[in-house]
């Protein structure tokens, strides 16, 4: 899912207005309000208790219904070095943000937004008032806030104090939605999305939100239909792309059986995995989850996917370049034939794509390429002395590929600048790691979560901007491996 679910849920989600009359601009603008009033030579509107006019020689004409404006964000998907990791990417966690077009909203967040920050005591203020619909309505703002500046445990917070107030908003149920879902909590959002498609059926953007809710919650029978009914509604390339994905996967997997661990949930077909190579897989996978546990200082709360194919099934379910060798997309899919148990090569495998399920809890899926793969090579354990020399001799050149080009994804590499792209990446990530130790890689990490840039992380944990740390790469390449 290289270019979609984080897309999907800001750009799902920011398509989500409030029901309201629509005054469209003669500059292409909207304006969302309670109830217009057309008075000749103006356009009366209110918004809550307040009212307003602007001058009808702006305006274009006036509708009934949502606003529907969307917008999107990006942040890099997840690939790894003969492993591919793409998991809910920036576009589909994008759709976690409301329609930022709306007057109503707009407002808002000029009365309780300053220095780009949630004013608490603006809330509260409109809060004593009384008036329930407002503090709804602030809080709704302060969600979208507190999503824009990465804390998203504030933009849960105050999305669920709306939605106390107003339950039955499906613009509120599917922002929370996608606030539990950029968290990976599927299971814990997907009767809020279901709750919002109930109450607005004919509304594609929200049954698009809840097809990933469903195939993220490993229901890939119901995402289907969501998403064609979705599309029915609501042409999206976007959404077409996920149905593809979900169509092929289930096309494989109809025949597939399934077994449980705490942790874990593994689809399969009888005949072409023994029981052996099944339960060692589940022991690996369980050990490996203890390790990254600790690790990261963190644990996945929903039971993770595990589908393991024959090798023409993985490609033809995942689409993955030809170098992969598995996929972490939120379902860890491993090609198995010809396998009775689990090598130690496949073992590595295992933890590395794990790896990237954790790094997306920490970083809420905002991990750029490059740490997202030098972290899950690092704790396979994987090391860049095979490639030292080369690398030496790369970064003493200045040939190497800058790291701020690393942040997107590797897939279109071809199969040489991918081999660089990960050596490079894992390198970076053994300098943090020998140089500061791993606990500060976790904390880039975690600041990366709260909606930090890479190089804001790098300056607040280890005091380098990327200029910096390529450099002490270099040396420390030349004094290790160096002629």
């Amino acid at each position: 899912m290289r270019t979609h679910v984080k897309a999907l849920i800001l750009l799902l989600l920011c398509s989500l207005g409030a029901q309201a009359e629509v005054i469209r601009l003669k500059n292409g603008r909207a304006i969302s309000a309670d109830r217009v009033r057309d008075l000749g030579d103006r356009i009366e509107y209110e918004l809550g208790e307040d009212t307003y006019a602007i001058p009808k020689s702006l305006v274009e004409r006036i509708d009934s219904g949502f606003i529907a404006t969307p917008t999107s964000s990006s942040a890099p998907p997840s690939t790894s070095s003969s492993h591919s990791s793409e998991a809910m990417s920036a576009e589909e966690s994008a759709s976690l943000l409301v329609d930022l077009e709306s007057a109503e909203l707009n407002l808002m967040r000029a009365r309780i937004v300053h220095d780009g920050r949630v004013d608490r005591d603006a809330v509260q203020a409109i809060e004593s008032t009384g008036n329930q619909h407002l503090t709804a309505v602030a809080y709704f703002a302060a969600g979208v806030q507190s999503h824009l500046s990465g804390d998203r445990d504030g933009a849960e917070r105050y999305l669920r104090n709306a939605l106390a107030i107003e339950p039955n908003s499906p613009q509120l149920l599917a922002n929370y939605a996608g606030a539990l879902m950029v968290e990976q909590r599927y299971s814990d959002a997907l009767p809020y999305a279901e709750q919002a498609a109930r109450l607005s059926p004919q509304r594609g953007d929200v049954l698009a939100l809840l097809g990933s809710a469903y195939f993220y919650s490993d229901r890939t029978v119901e995402a289907i239909s969501a998403w064609k009914k979705s599309l029915a509604m609501r042409p999206s390339p976007m959404v077409r792309a996920l149905l593809a994905k979900a169509e092929r996967e289930q096309a494989v997997q109809e025949s597939f059986h399934e077994e449980s661990t705490g942790h874990f949930t593994l689809h399969y077909e009888g005949r072409e995995s023994s029981s052996q190579l099944r339960r060692q897989l589940l022991t690996a996978l369980e050990g490996d989850f203890d390790d990254l546990v600790r690790d990261f200082w963190i644990s996945p709360r929903d039971s993770i996917p595990v589908v393991i194919y024959t090798n023409q099934a993985f490609v033809d379910v995942t689409q993955a370049p030809a170098w992969a060798e598995a996929m972490n997309d939120g379902k860890l899919r491993i090609p198995v034939e010809c396998l009775n148990g689990v090598s130690a090569d496949m073992a590595k495998v295992l933890k590395h794509e794990l790896a990237h399920s954790f790094i997306r809890e920490v970083t809420h899926g905002r991990c750029p390429q490059w740490l997202n793969e030098g972290v899950a090579h690092a704790v396979e354990p994987r090391s860049t002395a095979p490639m030292g020399r080369s690398l030496a001799m790369l970064f003493s050149a200045h040939r190497q590929i800058p790291l701020q080009l690393l942040e997107g994804g590797f897939t279109s590499f071809s199969g040489g600048a991918a081999t660089v792209a990960y050596a490079e990446s894992l390198a970076a990530v053994e300098h943090i790691r020998d140089t500061y130790g791993f606990s500060d890689v976790v904390q880039i990490l975690q600041r990366i979560g709260q909606g930090m840039t890479t190089e804001q992380a790098l300056r607040a944990t280890i005091h380098s901007s990327y200029t910096d740390l390529e450099q002490e790469l270099a040396v420390g390449l030349n004094r290790r491996y160096g002629s």
